[in-house]
């Protein structure tokens, strides 16, 4: 299996948190352990879920930066799910290029939604990580501290 693979076992783990989002963190891990990935790829998998479930108000704080008129609540969810995947993705995989997170991203939405979703998820995402860059996600950020968005 590949890192592609994980994303997407990472997405439907996501997208179902957002139907159950009373459940515990275990289960969503759980959840990722009937698919067969590989050691790394199962790694990666458990710290993307991790990092989205507990992390996910500050995750759409800066997703809700970057949509125009919208907010990450009122997006299709699995285009939300593909969203906080690959933000968490661009601003603390420090392996990751962004561009390859964004393409993996694109494919995912090309996979499970519909084709015009693409140029506001891609759009959406390469603003992020120009502003956002590595490192950046905080859960305890100061309220009245705002990045400086171009």
């Amino acid at each position: 299996m590949s890192r592609s693979y994980a994303r997407e076992v990472v997405l439907k783990a996501i997208f179902q948190r957002d139907f159950q989002p009373d459940q515990t963190e275990g289960m969503y891990l759980d959840y990722m352990n009937q698919y067969d990935l590989k050691e790394n790829d199962a790694k990666y998998a458990k710290e993307m879920i991790s990092g989205i479930i507990n992390n996910i108000e500050a995750i759409d704080k800066i997703i809700n930066s970057y949509l125009v008129n919208w907010e990450v609540n009122r997006l299709n969810k699995i285009e939300s799910a593909i969203l906080r995947l690959a933000t968490l993705e661009l601003i603390e995989q420090k392996d990751i290029p962004a561009p390859v997170s964004i393409s993996e991203a694109i494919q995912l939405t090309t996979k499970y939604s519909d084709m015009e979703s693409i140029k506001y998820i891609n759009a959406v995402l390469e603003k992020i990580a120009k502003n956002e860059g590595k490192d950046k996600l905080t859960v305890n950020k100061d309220e009245d501290e705002k990045p400086n968005r171009q």
